[in-house]
């Protein structure tokens, strides 16, 4: 996606929701688009901060829930603290059980992971979360009863 696609999808964003386009929006969204980090809010505060110091916490949770509400940006919730998602394209997350780190998968083509659902439901979103033990963190322990290596 070239940097005019980036902003032209950012602009129409803006205009479809009737939001100005401040300085605030545009770093918060240039931390965020395509982002493969899973930054929580306080993690995106704290890189605007560089070149907003006066930006408080509140004004990124509200224009990250925007951005959210909006689809811009996709939420995972159910970690210790909600984490953002900046990778627009279509895609499944692997969690490690051990350090939470999160990391992106393709989704692969022609998998339809609405074939099962029961009739007469429509599906809104789809959410794909694997979670074991991370490469880094698969060292840490003996595979053969998952019990921690001191």
């Amino acid at each position: 996606m070239t940097a005019a696609t980036v902003n032209a999808d950012f602009d129409a964003f803006c205009a479809v929701r009737n939001l100005r386009r401040t300085t605030q929006r545009m770093v918060i969204f240039g931390i965020m688009n395509g982002n493969r980090h899973h930054p929580s809010v306080e993690e995106v505060w704290a890189e605007a901060r560089r070149s907003l110091p006066s930006l408080s916490l509140d004004t990124v949770y509200r224009i990250l829930q925007e951005f959210h509400d909006g689809g811009l940006f996709g939420c995972l919730p159910k970690y210790e603290k909600v984490r953002f998602d900046g990778n627009r394209a279509p895609h499944g997350h692997f969690i490690c059980l051990e350090c939470g780190e999160i990391t992106d998968f393709e989704l692969r083509d022609g998998v339809d992971l609405t074939a099962g659902l029961p009739d007469g439901v429509r599906a809104e979103h789809q959410d794909v979360r694997i979670s074991g033990i991370c490469r880094r963190c698969a060292g840490k322990y003996n595979q053969n009863n998952r019990e921690c290596v001191k």
